[in-house]
């Protein structure tokens, strides 16, 4: 009787291992499951419906293979080198590693554990001692804490964020060695990657802790955040990430709403680019501008390099010229003209397409715009608050013609016949202000055909606008009233236009007066004595007179 029954006990054992390792399948397995069962079974009488259902592209739902799964469930050291360095190949991969130098990641992985949760899994609970960390593979963990309701006198969970892909929650805890705050709670199948403290103070902690020192060091030194309290940095720190851009990188171009981050930048030096489309209407031989108020296209403002601008600005230096102006060329080659740089009304420079009112050698000082802007990022903030050096006037950096280029030489009835069959436009963008240490965006101002880019390399705070706005961390609307001023700092696109109208009707003036002066035609001096200023008509003295 005892060797049936123990028979018997090994089946039974037998079918339990198998039947856990049938549930252990379907858990690794269950996005797919999921999917399946909410992919359709039938068609409708739908035509349009049952096209979309057939042609429509396939969501992808996991990361890794149930082979990849495997290789984490699999202990270290029965791993053999190929498969050491295919997960090695998998964890450079994860987006949740990506900060981390390809050393530490393989010092991680004999102490990563791979876990599979399915919705409302208990991941950490609050108040309990930190031992574990998690590093978010698929999936979203729902972020809540216990708040004490003096009303109903009870304690309430409130969810105060979701974590998805690429996120690792638990390691400020262990960092701080303090006691969870947060309750973490899996919304959806999620598929995490875990490691001990024991294992993370030995191989991540110096790395993180650096990481957590700078983002502590840099809220410290902005003055937006001096009434903070020590759980509301902590949380910033959170939230917070330290973002580095290279130079003439696009940072900030649209407004996205709750969506959008709040930028404050650290060091190096950005410029708010302002975009002016307008169309070119041709009076004869005048031409005037007109502000374009047509829906600015997204897809028309796309990100230009360095040599494609220096490649546009070559090609409006080789412009030919009608004869009439060869000769005034030719006086102008003669004379030497030294142009005021300091603080004037209008802009600083041009990278101009004025066709043929403009001449050559008057143009040839200006071109170098990026060096314009290197002198006027010179310049250091006087206001006290003033991240925002403003530069109402702004100095005009490119200029570009859209789609239609600008008429070669023209002449008479013919060039206004063209001009008037074809509409044309040009872009200019134009310098408005210099953002140094301290300068804060992506508050939700307005950003109509404006953009902000880097001049140097920059180093930016980046923290989530939904959180900074919630009532705990915006006392008295002090986001909006900040928002509202660097708004009242930078003009409006209208101001500039009519800036950019006032200083070429008087650069072209000042340009035809020359022109007539000096001209071979001219036969008479328009220097009068009094024309003179009157340092320069003191003569100099010797001892012997």
């Amino acid at each position: 009787m005892s060797q049936p029954e123990s028979g018997d006990v090994s089946t039974q054992k037998v079918a339990k291992l198998r039947f856990k390792q049938l549930i252990r399948n379907v858990i690794l397995n269950m996005q797919w499951l999921r999917d399946a069962k909410d992919a359709p079974t039938h068609f409708s009488m739908n035509v349009k419906r049952n096209v979309a259902m057939l042609v429509r592209q396939k969501r992808k739902v996991g990361m890794m293979t149930t082979a990849e799964k495997a290789l984490f469930r699999m202990p270290h050291q029965m791993r053999t080198v190929k498969e050491r360095m295919k997960l090695c190949t998998i964890v450079a991969d994860l987006a949740c590693f990506s900060k981390l130098n390809p050393k530490l990641r393989v010092r991680l992985l004999p102490h990563l554990i791979f876990l599979s949760l399915t919705p409302g899994r208990l991941i950490m609970k609050q108040g309990d001692y930190p031992i574990t960390m998690y590093f978010i593979l698929t999936g979203e963990v729902e972020m809540a804490k216990r708040i004490y309701d003096k009303a109903t006198q009870t304690y309430e969970t409130m969810a105060e964020a979701i974590f998805g892909p690429g996120d690792c929650i638990g390691d400020i805890d262990v960092m701080e060695e303090a006691d969870r705050t947060h309750t973490y709670i899996a919304a959806t199948n999620c598929e995490l990657l875990a490691i001990y403290d024991s294992d993370y103070s030995t191989q991540l902690q110096p790395y993180m802790k650096k990481m957590w020192e700078e983002k502590k060091e840099a809220i410290s030194a902005l003055e937006y955040f001096q009434f903070f309290s020590p759980e509301q940095v902590v949380t910033a720190c959170k939230f917070a990430s330290i973002q580095q851009f290279d130079p003439l990188d696009t940072i900030y171009e649209e407004d996205l709403g709750s969506l959008s981050v709040v930028y404050f930048v650290l060091s190096g030096e950005c410029m708010v680019l302002q975009c002016l489309h307008m169309k070119v209407n041709y009076v004869g031989k005048k031409k005037t501008y007109t502000l374009d108020s047509v829906g600015w296209n997204t897809s028309s403002m796309r990100k230009m390099g360095l040599l494609e601008i220096q490649q546009a600005c070559a090609k409006m230096r080789r412009r030919r010229f009608p004869s009439s102006v060869e000769v005034v060329r030719k006086v102008l080659r003669k004379t030497r003209y030294t142009f005021f740089k300091g603080p004037i009304d209008d802009y600083e420079s041009y990278v101009m397409g004025e066709g043929y009112e403009d001449s050559d050698e008057l143009q040839s000082p200006v071109y170098s715009s990026w060096e314009s802007s290197s002198d006027e990022s010179s310049r250091t903030p006087s206001s006290d608050e003033a991240e925002v050096e403003s530069e109402t006037e702004g100095s005009e950096i490119f200029t570009a013609s859209s789609a239609s280029e600008s008429p070669e030489p023209l002449s008479g009835k013919e060039s206004g016949a063209d001009m008037g069959s074809k509409p044309q436009y040009e872009t200019h963008f134009i310098d408005v202000a210099s953002l140094t240490f301290g300068a804060i965006f992506g508050l939700g101002e307005k950003m109509q055909h404006r953009n902000i880019m880097t001049r140097t390399h920059v180093q930016c705070l980046v923290i989530p606008r939904f959180w900074l706005f919630e009532p705990a961390q915006n006392p008295g609307n002090f986001w909006q009233r900040k928002r509202f001023f660097v708004e009242s700092n930078l003009p409006t696109r209208e101001t500039l236009f009519n800036d950019f109208v006032k200083t070429r009707n008087w650069q072209n003036f000042s340009n035809s007066y020359l022109r007539e002066v000096l001209s071979d035609s001219s036969t008479c001096s328009w220097t009068r004595p009094e024309d003179i200023p009157i340092v320069a008509r003191i003569m100099e003295t010797t001892e012997d007179s």
